[in-house]
């Protein structure tokens, strides 16, 4: 079995501040590959969770405009990626972020976050619902 670990490089250079790189173990976690781009231009940080259906999800926040929560799939364990699914993008600052992603009892997910409410000063705790886009699986 292939172990998949999403993981950020915060300063590998200036061109990859906030990019997710990904590593693949081959031998259940005792060794991994070396770290390399999932082809996601911007986002960090990643939480991955593996649907039901076999799909990965990793769930990232996007701290460039337009502002806001973002999701990738994989359907072959993390070969490739379907990379800035918007969940939201409505926040009024970068400062947001650290994901979070939990399959609900019916099959829907649950991905809660940190983000400022327009008008305010301080971040609130957010979530959203939602289900794995039509054709995915």
């Amino acid at each position: 079995m292939i172990f998949v670990l999403i993981s950020v490089l915060g300063l590998i250079n200036a061109q990859r501040v906030f990019t997710i790189y990904q590593s693949e173990s081959y031998d259940d976690g005792h060794t991994f590959t070396k770290p390399h781009p999932v082809g996601l231009e911007h986002g960090s940080p990643p939480h991955i969770m593996r649907h039901s259906s076999g799909v990965l999800i990793a769930s990232y926040g996007y701290r460039l405009p337009p502002y806001g929560q973002r999701v990738m799939f994989s359907v072959d364990n993390g070969e490739t990626w379907d990379v800035d699914y918007i969940l939201r993008d409505d926040g009024p600052s970068s400062d947001l972020g650290y994901p979070a992603t939990v399959e609900l009892k019916d099959g829907s997910l649950l991905t809660v976050y940190y983000q400022q409410e327009k008008g305010r000063d301080n971040c609130v705790i957010m979530q959203s619902i939602w289900e794995l886009p039509e054709g995915l699986i």
